[in-house]
């Protein structure tokens, strides 16, 4: 079954999984192919809860020329919203922006990238409306969660948001975007290999719940778009339609578990660190970007950690969150770090299960997890950034974010966890 059948596979299931839960999909249709919006008139019509729907089409400047135009040409909407450029940032003031033009209506569609596409799904959750997306690049795997991540008063979340009823891409716009956000979504997808270690990992220590279904579902899908990798040009048709649907699989694992879990993990949090400017300012990498960079980094940081040898007495499980740190190097936003922290996720964590299993973990990461140099090459091989140095933070930098990273998320990863030792 190859990655489409399996996403519509998915979308039919009414199966309880292996995991013992049903896990639940909003999508109702997903069209990738060729000239697939020519199809969204019906898409909408089937997806609507009205007979005579009134939609309203939101998209950022880029987005309204790359399928907005022809969009307004295939159906008559009650209302487009654009989002100037400047304020195209999934943060409280675009929500703002948007929300003060948004007139009474039964449907969003949103055709653009993946920043409005977090900003329109959190809209949705608010006004309690469906929405339909529409993507115009293969950046994120965001476009069908059920979360936005969003700035909000400087701090990276991950906040409630509605998944779309249906997905319209077409394979001419998204083949057709600027290269560097083709590449960004290799970033973002290779770090699934760190994400579902994660996981595994905090279901090792903490009992967390894990859906192997659901791993295996990612990494088979990241699998296929690397093998396609392997001999196609990054920019190539074929790999831009595999990568997409790698990316749509890993944002429904995240619909299908009710959060980020599956497709987050320590990777995400060192790039979350670098966009909220705590140790640099400014930066200017895309999220995939930083993602793919940062991957590499922890795999190098968790086999070294994995190499070395613990017993009860290199455990700490007691120590208490770092208040005094987090307000010294986190500033204005320590606040709210420490919100995000409480309760501390570390506090499920006992010494002798951390002992037990790492043995477990650390055939974990034999088996599965790549070398830092294997990311590296992968995205050298896709002419994306490897290194912090490409993508403009100090190398210096990376005690800090090393240090810093484990708190930007009330979650329990490697990086986390490490934390506790001596």
């Amino acid at each position: 079954m190859n990655l489409l059948e399996q996403i519509q596979a998915m979308l039919t299931s009414n199966r309880v999984c292996s995991c013992g839960k049903k896990h639940r999909l909003t999508l109702k249709r997903f069209e990738l192919r060729k000239d697939a919006v020519e199809d969204l008139p019906s898409v909408l019509r089937d997806v609507s809860r009205s007979i005579t729907p009134r939609v309203v089409l939101i998209c950022g400047e880029n987005g309204y020329r790359a399928i907005g135009k022809k969009l307004e040409f295939l159906y008559p909407f009650a209302q487009t919203i654009l989002l100037e450029q400047q304020y195209l940032h999934a943060d409280e003031k675009a929500v703002e922006i948007v929300g003060e033009q948004l007139q009474d209506c039964d449907l969003l569609v949103a055709a653009d990238s993946s920043t409005l596409h977090d900003i329109v799904k959190y809209i949705a959750q608010e006004r309690g409306l469906p929405f339909v997306s529409v993507p115009t690049a293969a950046t994120v795997d965001g476009y069908v969660s059920s979360v936005s991540a969003m700035t909000w008063h400087g701090v990276k979340k991950s906040l409630p948001a509605v998944a779309p009823v249906a997905v319209v891409a077409d394979t001419n716009v998204i083949a057709g975007a600027p290269p560097r956000l083709t590449i960004s979504g290799i970033g973002e997808l290779v770090g699934n290999y760190v994400s579902v270690f994660d996981w595994r990992v905090a279901h090792l220590l903490a009992g967390e719940d894990l859906c192997e279904e659901i791993v295996r579902m990612e990494l088979d899908a990241m699998e296929a778009v690397l093998q396609e990798l392997s001999h196609s040009k990054s920019d190539s048709p074929e790999v831009v339609q595999n990568l997409m649907l790698g990316l749509i699989v890993s944002g429904l694992a995240m619909q299908m578990v009710g959060s980020s879990r599956p497709a987050s993990g320590a990777e995400h949090h060192l790039s979350h660190l670098i966009e909220m400017g705590v140790v640099i300012q400014g930066n200017r990498a895309m999220h995939g970007e930083k993602v793919g960079v940062c991957s590499g980094i922890i795999c190098d940081y968790y086999h070294k950690l994995l190499a070395r040898k613990i017993t009860t007495d290199d455990i700490e499980v007691n120590r208490r969150l770092p208040v005094e740190m987090i307000r010294h190097d986190f500033g204005e936003l320590a606040d709210e770090i420490l919100r995000v922290n409480t309760p501390d996720p570390l506090g499920r964590i006992t010494r002798k299960a951390f002992v037990q299993k790492w043995p477990e973990i650390q055939r974990l990461a034999r088996e599965t997890l790549p070398t830092g140099e294997a990311i590296r090459n992968i995205l050298r091989d896709s002419k994306a950034p490897a290194t912090l140095t490409d993508i403009g933070v100090p190398e210096e930098s990376l005690g800090d974010i090393l240090r810093l990273a484990p708190y930007v998320r009330s979650r329990l990863t490697l990086l986390r966890a490490a934390t506790l030792l001596r």
